[in-house]
C-alpha cells in the first residue's frame, strides 16, 4: 500500500504499477503490455509451476516446483525436478 491506501506493485526493473490485481502476490510474475505499461497476464510461483532457474551451478536448466519450505529471515528452499529427473 502506497500513499493514501493506493495499492501497487513494483516489479525488478523499477516500474511502478498502480492498482494491481489483488490476487498477485510477491514472486509472482507479470506479463506487462510494453506499449500502454498495463499488466496483461500474471503467473502464480506455487507448486507444479514451471520455472527457469537464473543463478547458482544450475543456471539455465528448466524444471517444474516440486515443493517450496519457507524459511522465516533466511532464504526458501525450492525442490524442482527437471527433464533429467534431477
Amino acid at each position: 500500500m502506497g500513499p493514501k491506501g493506493i495499492p501497487f506493485i513494483v516489479t525488478h526493473d523499477g516500474r511502478t504499477i498502480r492498482f494491481p490485481n489483488p490476487d498477485i502476490k510477491p514472486n509472482d510474475t507479470v506479463r506487462i503490455n510494453l506499449r500502454n505499461g498495463e499488466i496483461t497476464d500474471f503467473y502464480k510461483f506455487q507448486e507444479g509451476s514451471t520455472i527457469v532457474i537464473r543463478g547458482g551451478n544450475n543456471i539455465g536448466r528448466v524444471g517444474t516446483i516440486l515443493s517450496i519450505k519457507k524459511h522465516d529471515g533466511s532464504y526458501d528452499i525450492i525442490t524442482c525436478k527437471d527433464t533429467v529427473g534431477v
